[in-house]
């Protein structure tokens, strides 16, 4: 599952967030272009899940800002 605002703002910045499950775990991805505020070079963060649904908490302090700067407060 991909998630995005209703106006397609992290498509727009060209990132991606979703849910999938794959060998039997859940997992969450961020992608994004490289930024300077990311340690890695690729702009990813992936997180294991409970259960499939989104939950920007489980991201380091870093990702969640910058999920949130990209979203402008708009409903995922």
């Amino acid at each position: 599952i991909y998630y995005d605002t209703p106006d397609w703002r992290l498509r727009r910045a060209k990132a991606s967030l979703r849910v999938r499950q794959s060998h039997g775990a859940i997992e969450q991805t961020f992608k994004c272009p490289v930024h300077a505020r990311f340690a890695i070079g690729r702009g990813e963060c992936n997180c294991e899940l409970a259960s499939a649904a989104l939950d920007l908490d489980a991201f380091p302090a870093p990702e969640r800002a910058w999920i949130a700067e990209l979203g402008q407060g708009e409903p995922l």
